[in-house]
């Protein structure tokens, strides 16, 4: 009947959500824009808001660089699309997520990020992940 299909299929949904969840917690899937928008990640808010600090301090100072390395599994993913959300939506800094392997690409992410600067004149933030860059 009816009921039992909508049961059924509920319960579905509720399986698919529990699956997405672990598998985001085990590392293997990264959150989403979307998530981030719904405040939806799951850090450590004292390393957060330490880790918010010095990425504002260091784009304050003009610093071109500021590594944050971890192991994986340990949130490093997650904490990188944060900081990047929170600087661009609270901040209003543009913004590049990098992932893989980007050296084919470099001049052409260099073109893209001087003509975002000279658009906006603010800071390009670059958040680099799983990249190889030199």
């Amino acid at each position: 009947d009816r009921e039992e299909r909508v049961r059924e299929y509920k319960e579905g949904l509720r399986e698919n959500a529990n699956r997405a969840l672990r598998a985001f917690r085990l590392g293997y899937m990264p959150i989403t824009w979307k998530q981030l928008h719904h405040g939806n990640a799951y850090l450590d808010r004292d390393v957060y808001v330490s880790v918010l600090q010095k990425a504002t301090a260091a784009i304050d100072k003009n610093v071109t660089e500021l590594l944050l390395w971890h192991e994986n599994g340990a949130g490093g993913t997650t904490l990188l699309r944060k900081l990047l959300w929170d600087l661009h939506h609270e901040n209003k800094h543009p913004v590049l997520l990098l992932r893989d392997d980007v050296s084919a690409r470099e001049s052409l992410i260099c073109d893209a990020v001087e003509r975002l600067y000279n658009a906006v004149d603010l800071t390009v933030v670059i958040g680099a992940d799983n990249s190889h860059i030199d």
